[in-house]
């Protein structure tokens, strides 16, 4: 097996995060927005926080909601920088996990969503039409 060549970089052009709007209402019904940013402030801060490279695919596996908000309010910082950790927490709601884990994961590696939902999709066509085991009884 041979090892692919790797070539000088002659120009590096910068690919600004995009933001993603955040909205949340505070408890008098104001309505605050936020733009939010998983860029290298943000995985920066995260690292010197929790300790996790977010760069690191791995990093990503079985992440707790502890470090889950730690990840989501450094997304403040480039742009809201004001905003506590304990804020950030106080704007999620736990049903919310998924969605944010899907958000902050396709940030950091845009089109890894589509990438394993394929893989999902491809997995299960390998068990579909499969019959379901039969539980063995016991004596």
């Amino acid at each position: 097996m041979t090892t692919p060549a790797i070539t000088p970089i002659k120009k590096l052009v910068s690919a600004v995060s995009p933001a993603i709007p955040f909205e949340c209402r505070t408890e008098s019904g104001d309505l605050r927005e936020f733009k939010l940013r998983l860029d290298f402030n943000a995985i920066c801060k995260v690292k010197t926080e929790i300790g996790l490279d977010l760069v690191d695919p791995e990093a990503w596996r079985n992440l707790d909601n502890s470090q889950l908000s730690v990840i989501f309010w450094a997304t403040f910082d480039t742009e809201h920088p004001e905003v506590t950790l304990r804020e950030a927490r106080s704007w999620l709601a736990p049903l919310q996990k998924g969605d944010l884990f899907i958000m902050l994961i396709e940030q950091c590696f845009p089109g890894s969503v589509a990438r394993i939902s394929e893989q999902l999709a491809k997995k299960n066509e390998g068990t579909a039409g499969e019959p379901e085991p039969t539980p063995q009884a016991t004596g």
